[in-house]
């Protein structure tokens, strides 16, 4: 009887488990889709304020924020991983 009980609380916790990583995945998917949103303003808005398209500069832009980006999420990604375990 103990084998049975012991087994159901093994199955609890890993579901339990996938259940927070799939939400922390869900999670960083949207906000990449969402920052990825913010990037294509500001390009936007760069190229209307300047009012001609600076390939040079919407790549630098681009460079810049996503650098950034990959490394805030980078951090967030490691945090998760830890405080799950």
């Amino acid at each position: 009887m103990k084998l049975l009980e012991y087994t159901t609380v093994t199955k609890e916790k890993i579901v339990g488990k996938y259940e927070s990583i799939t939400r922390w995945k869900k999670t960083l998917l949207y906000s990449i889709i969402s920052h990825s949103m913010i990037l294509f303003g500001i390009i936007v808005v760069y190229t209307f304020y300047n009012k001609d398209f600076k390939a040079l500069d919407s790549i630098i832009i681009t460079g810049a924020y996503l650098g950034l980006l990959v490394t805030t999420h980078s951090m967030m990604y490691l945090i998760f991983k830890y405080r799950l375990r």
